[in-house]
């Protein structure tokens, strides 16, 4: 009887090493990979570039421009709901299910 409790000690104490072990593991490994994540506070004065518009003197469009990309800042009201819900379903395809 006490062989018995002693082995089921045993494996209870190897289960809670194993378990706390890859815990820990886990957690450096959480560690490692936020360490290489880049700063973030970076973006906090982040103004994305605009399209410019050139007119004449009576108002008339002339030209467009753009940088690397032609942008233009908008409402989030002013984007249709299915765009919306487009590019909801494309980005987390586990979200209407």
């Amino acid at each position: 009887m006490l062989g018995t409790a002693k082995y089921a000690g045993g494996t209870i104490l190897g289960v809670t090493m194993l378990a706390s072990s890859v815990v820990a593991g886990g957690l450096v490994g959480l560690a490692i990979s936020f360490r290489n994540l880049p700063d973030v506070r970076v973006l906090r004065n982040y103004v994305p570039t605009e399209t410019s518009y050139i007119y004449d003197i009576e108002g008339k469009l002339l030209d467009s421009l753009h940088g690397e990309h032609n942008r233009e800042v908008i409402k989030l009201n002013e984007i249709s709901p299915e765009l919306k819900r487009a590019v909801l379903a494309i980005e987390d395809s586990h979200f209407y299910l």
